[in-house]
């Protein structure tokens, strides 16, 4: 009978990651491959809200169905969603 004593498990070598959303430890997050979407519904944010991650002073839209890799506190903030000139 064969074993598979010496596989990993699914989840060896991933441990869970926390990010910070509007100054909030937000988390696990058990796959450092997320969406925007993903990161809002985390954080019970409304999916209209902009999200940005902070790089330094830049501020980076991240877009809902964005896939992104996110890293421990790893920061990001949201906006109201800003109205479209016409």
């Amino acid at each position: 009978m064969a074993t598979n004593a010496g596989a990993a498990s699914p989840t060896a070598g991933h441990h869970s990651i926390y990010i910070i959303v509007n100054d909030q430890r937000v988390g696990p997050f058990i796959n450092d491959e997320v969406t925007g979407a993903d990161i809002k519904t985390k954080a019970g944010l409304a999916l209209t809200t902009d999200l940005f991650e902070k790089r330094g002073h830049e501020l980076v839209p991240i877009e809902n169905s964005q896939q992104i890799k996110i890293h421990e506190n790893e920061v990001f903030i949201d906006l109201p969603p800003t109205p479209v000139s016409r």
